[in-house]
């Protein structure tokens, strides 16, 4: 396996990757301005040595260290990458060497066909959805909602509009959350931010910094809200649920891939990139958000609603719905199928 061990999102993916997989051997790339002084000299001295006695490589989103996928296949090691989609244009100069496509996503599988036919690459693309570890979860179903939670991490990252700008919000949606607490004060937000308080935000919002150990982002809150403009997988949305916390998302996908509860109806869009790819990205209202969430803190019925974690290994679309979603729920279908690891 080859890729980085940083904190953001892409170092979270290899380590439960590496964790889940048992790779045998982990080729570590540094991250932020070093990468590439690290990579080059990887090339140089250790990149034959490391894959001399390999039958695959596998990476996440890119393989971070130049040189070394072409390197493999010359060696006749078969190559294997797991594309965040956001990140991946089929105008980088590994694309062609590698082997088998490893979709996390059913968004992600379509772009990726559509790339294989009208580019002729020769990779295999197979669908997998991004499993989650639900062992690692304690589940504690929800039966009233009290307070919302949202998982800011970073933030994300700005998207560049066609006209070079970068846009004014972030991948998170963490303005929208800031101003549909605004609009609606009787709503109460959690939220776990690594950049501190999200700015002008109200007093029904309480900010905590990033655990050490992600299990604890899902202890607290009721209902996960995460109003996303984009995700490459989008891993607190799974994750939510394995810990018992319904999902609320855009009605987008891949956001709607993974049978969220209730959906955010998207009311236009912009056409941004990351890449050399433009993609649209959905645009929410605060007023939206807010209509989706107030019905929610009625308190359900004493019944027990059974586990709430939902499968990720089916591609259902969510249906926006006002009413009571905690109320809705139908615990026999919404037993857990989480794929095993």
């Amino acid at each position: 396996m080859i890729g980085t061990k940083s904190a953001g999102g892409l170092g979270y993916q290899n380590r439960d990757i590496a964790r889940h997989l048992q790779v045998c051997s982990w080729l570590v790339a540094e991250a932020g301005g070093r990468a590439q002084q690290r990579g080059e000299y990887l090339k140089e001295r250790r990149q034959r040595e490391f894959l001399h006695s390999l039958d695959w490589i596998l990476f996440a989103e890119h393989p971070c260290i130049s040189g070394i996928v072409e390197a493999a296949s010359k060696l006749g090691v078969q190559v294997a990458c797991i594309p965040n989609w956001e990140f991946t244009s089929p105008y980088m100069s590994w694309m062609r060497h590698v082997h088998l496509m490893i979709c996390p996503t059913m968004h992600c599988y379509r772009h990726l066909t559509d790339w294989k036919q009208r580019y002729g690459f020769h990779w295999r693309i197979v669908h997998v959805p991004w499993p989650v570890d639900a062992k690692k979860f304690k589940f504690r179903a929800r039966r009233r909602c009290e307070r919302f939670l949202f998982v800011n991490g970073t933030g994300g990252i700005r998207a560049r509009q066609l006209d070079g700008r970068l846009t004014d919000y972030r991948r998170k949606g963490g303005s929208l959350i800031v101003e549909a607490a605004r609009i609606a004060p009787e709503l109460k937000f959690l939220v776990y931010s690594q950049r501190g308080a999200l700015p002008r935000s109200p007093p029904n919002i309480e900010f905590r910094g990033a655990p050490q150990d992600n299990r604890r982002l899902y202890r607290d809150g009721d209902v996960c809200v995460q109003p996303s403009h984009w995700e490459g997988i989008g891993l607190p949305l799974l994750e939510c649920q394995a810990a018992g916390l319904p999902l609320v998302t855009t009605d987008a996908p891949p956001m709607n891939e993974y049978q969220p509860l209730c959906t955010i109806a998207v009311a236009s869009q912009d056409i941004v990139c990351l890449t050399d790819q433009p993609f649209p990205s959905p645009r929410m209202t605060a007023q939206s958000l807010v209509e989706v969430l107030r019905p929610s803190i009625i308190p359900t019925s004493p019944k027990p609603a059974g586990k709430l974690a939902l499968s990720s290994s089916e591609n259902i679309p969510g249906k926006s719905r006002s009413a009571s979603f905690l109320t809705q729920c139908d615990a026999e279908r919404r037993l857990s199928k989480i794929p095993a690891i």
